[in-house]
């Protein structure tokens, strides 16, 4: 599930949320609520390829809309 490239890099990747591709985790994301917008910050391990990134930012945007909330990304 976690490549062991980025074992070391993230010791809470196994039980905070995570960023899954293929089955593998990629990086973590945390989400920062306020009174009508979640602000997402995503923590991926290495560069997401295009429709890796495509999709994450789509399940996001799912995540605001389940929330009633609107999504902004952080800049990292």
């Amino acid at each position: 599930m976690l490549d062991v490239a980025y074992s070391g890099r993230e010791t809470n990747a196994i039980f905070g949320p995570t960023i899954v591709v293929n089955g593998r985790v990629v990086g973590t994301w945390k989400a920062t609520l306020g009174k009508n917008s979640v602000v997402v910050a995503l923590n991926p391990f290495a560069t997401l390829r295009n429709t890796a990134r495509r999709a994450v930012l789509e399940a996001a945007r799912r995540y605001g809309r389940l929330l009633g909330k609107t999504i902004t990304f952080a800049q990292n």
